[in-house]
């Protein structure tokens, strides 16, 4: 059977329509649906990461409630103050700081500055309330120290491992390591490095507040 023109018209118009309509849906969901996908999973990335924040922040509460009533358990008190030493009992800390340069078998000058000592001795002249270096820190008073050390290099090593381990809480704020050398006794002889090393540490000691 032989078709008219006609129709051999209509069926061309139906299949170019056919052909914008699956052109319009493959535009639709490229341009359309696609952005709308990645926008969701954007949006799930970014809940599922504040999510993790959350469940982070919680834990970090929870380990802090932890801590305070295992403080609170030990002191009696869900504050700091009684693991400080008193003041009366402060001597106990200088002599662990000179413990640990004597176990180390080095030498060293030890300088603490009491400021409520000094206010104590001189009110008539009562020096500018210092600054406390950790504000957030209530019941304890910081005393600031320099030691100065002076060993060898192995010395100094077994000094600031001593250091760390002191039966009480100290806070090194500035440490300062320099190697000691010598010029050379000929002519134009370079200086080399006699193998000690002198160390200053600046720090804090803490004791209860009355």
């Amino acid at each position: 059977m032989t078709l008219s023109p006609l129709n051999s018209f209509h069926q061309a118009r139906i299949a170019l329509t056919i052909g914008a309509i699956i052109v319009a849906s493959a535009l639709l969901v490229f341009f359309g649906l696609l952005p709308q996908t990645d926008a969701v999973s954007s949006i799930k990335s970014e809940i599922d990461q504040k999510q993790q924040r959350i469940a982070q922040v919680r834990s970090e509460i929870q380990s802090y409630q932890e801590v305070q009533a295992n403080l609170k358990k030990l002191t009696g008190s869900d504050t700091m103050p009684e693991i400080f030493s008193k003041r009366e009992n402060v001597l106990t800390l200088i002599e662990g700081l000179e413990g640990a340069v004597a176990r180390s078998a080095g030498s060293h000058t030890l300088v603490l500055t009491d400021h409520e000592e000094q206010a104590a001795v001189s009110a008539s002249s009562k020096p500018p309330a210092r600054q406390a270096v950790i504000k957030e820190l209530t019941g304890a008073e910081e005393i600031p120290y320099q030691l100065d050390y002076f060993g060898s290099y192995r010395q100094t090593v077994n000094f600031l491992l001593y250091l760390e381990n002191l039966p009480f809480i100290t806070r090194v704020g500035k440490l300062s390591l320099a190697a000691e050398s010598v010029q050379s006794s000929e002519p134009g002889g370079d200086t080399r490095n006699t193998g000690n090393a002198f160390t200053q540490v600046d720090g804090l000691l803490f004791i209860q507040k009355p």
